[in-house]
């Protein structure tokens, strides 16, 4: 694979590579990832435009205009001819240097039969404060996330779901979580700490078109499992089915998800 670094189309070793995973090393910046299908990159715009607020929410330059980024990743995706990839930009700062890098990784979506599964999630405390700020920035210092991804691996579940310093659900440790309960569709506030997703806003405004009604508010575990059904969001797998939390079943929502791909 190529790896666009510093201005640079450079083939990587492994170290480099996992160097630059978000939560490997501890990094003042942000960072994007991105789904390409057929070489063209699913909701562009808004990730770039998010990795600009993010970068301008830490103080950081952004290193290339909208249109440079658009040509670089346009370069990536060539080379690698996939069928679907993984896309990932990072700035960060490291020292007095601004540093940043793409790449286009072999991506693997999930099996229609997966969608239909659900995935099993374990719940998994941070004491992170609830922040406007983060929901504006997909920060490099990522560590929490990953650590409780893998520990919910370890325990052979598929996903963490994050609890904030108040105990309330903000997200889970790659995507935004939703719940239904008596035809409302229910998700944390931006402010309870989670991450202004793409997909998460573009369910919201599916949801609201659809007329489906769509609550932002505080959700503890007692109301994921409770509810008349939950799922996850994010950029890569979209919207997938909760089949579990903790090990206690849940209903498959009742709530046309096709409508909110």
């Amino acid at each position: 694979m190529t790896l666009f670094l510093d201005g640079k189309y450079i083939r990587p070793g492994d170290k480099l590579l996992d160097d630059l995973t978000p939560g490997h090393r501890r990094l003042y910046g942000v960072f994007e990832t991105m789904r390409a299908r057929q070489g063209r990159i699913v909701f562009c715009d808004e990730h770039l435009q998010r990795l600009s607020d993010g970068l301008k929410c830490l103080g950081l330059e952004n290193p290339l205009s909208r249109r440079r980024w658009k040509t670089v990743l346009r370069r990536l995706l060539k080379q690698g001819i996939l069928t679907h990839s993984r896309v990932r930009i990072l700035v960060w700062r490291e020292g007095r240097c601004l540093r940043y890098a793409a790449m286009a990784l072999k991506y693997e979506p999930p099996s229609m039969s997966q969608y239909r599964r659900g995935i099993r999630v374990v719940t998994a405390a941070t004491g992170r404060r609830a922040s406007f700020r983060q929901a504006r920035v997909k920060s490099l210092d990522h560590a929490l996330f990953a650590d409780a991804y893998r520990r919910a691996a370890a325990l052979g579940f598929d996903e963490a779901l994050l609890l904030n310093a108040k105990g309330h659900v903000f997200e889970a440790s790659r995507a935004n979580i939703f719940a239904v309960h008596n035809g409302v569709l229910l998700t944390p506030p931006l402010g309870c700490g989670c991450l202004d997703g793409i997909m998460r806003a573009r369910v919201i405004r599916q949801a609201l078109r659809h007329k489906i009604p769509v609550s932002e508010r505080n959700l503890t575990v007692k109301d994921i499992i409770h509810s008349d059904g939950a799922f996850i969001t994010n950029a890569l797998i979209g919207v997938m089915p909760l089949a579990s939390v903790d090990g206690q079943a849940l209903k498959f929502p009742d709530i046309r998800l096709a409508l909110l791909q």
